[in-house]
């Protein structure tokens, strides 16, 4: 609708976040006002290093973007097929949230978006949304990066890669320097480890084992 602007309560509830951290991040007004967009780049406890942050505030939502430094070859066939196959069924397991792949360039990226238009998101939201687009890159990161780097067809890539490491942490209830960049003051991570389970409630007790 023209002349609507983006949501400066939810801009201000994600800086207020952000502020929490030791990321840097950028903050840009974007098409008469109408967008406010965050770009950082986190760390990841994964293969993949790290990622891109594009946290994206219209009026009445915002969506979490964490990009894939690593852009599949869009001219290769067969890799792009077994990738979207890969994405498919990855997407299949999860209740909230989606990995995306651009058919056009290669690039992947897991969206969580959030409805903020009767109420400004609470701190439990804000966590699930800042935190959940990280675990997934770290939980399924090295299998995304064996197709796009090796072409691996999706029957062969494992699914559980990174598990420990994301059950940990949250079972911990606390972070560490290296995860999230130091997030402090996130309320209740049990509470998120039990919803991270439900959306990725696919994985077995393989996730489990020692």
């Amino acid at each position: 609708m023209a002349g609507m602007t983006y949501s400066k309560a939810a801009a201000e509830a994600i800086k207020g976040a952000l502020a929490e951290t030791k990321v840097t991040y950028s903050f840009n007004e974007i098409e008469g006002g109408s967008r406010g967009v965050f770009l950082a780049v986190i760390a990841l406890n994964s293969r993949l290093q790290k990622t891109k942050y594009i946290i994206d505030v219209k009026n009445d939502s915002y969506i979490v973007y964490a990009v894939l430094p690593i852009n599949a070859d869009a001219s290769d066939k067969r890799k792009m097929l077994n990738l979207a196959d890969f994405i498919c069924r990855l997407n299949h397991r999860l209740a909230a949230g989606n990995f995306e792949l651009d058919m056009d360039d290669g690039q992947v990226r897991f969206k969580y978006y959030v409805n903020c238009s009767d109420s400004v998101p609470t701190r439990g939201i804000l966590t699930e949304s800042l935190v959940l687009p990280k675990v997934m890159l770290e939980h399924y990161g090295d299998g995304l990066l064996n197709v796009i780097i090796n072409g691996a067809d999706a029957n062969e890539v494992n699914y559980f890669t990174a598990s420990r490491r994301a059950i940990s942490l949250f079972a911990s209830h606390k972070t560490t320097p290296g995860d999230f960049q130091n997030l402090r003051g996130f309320i209740s991570f049990l509470a998120v480890l039990a919803r991270f389970i439900v959306f990725t409630r696919c994985i077995c007790l393989r996730c489990f084992c020692p």
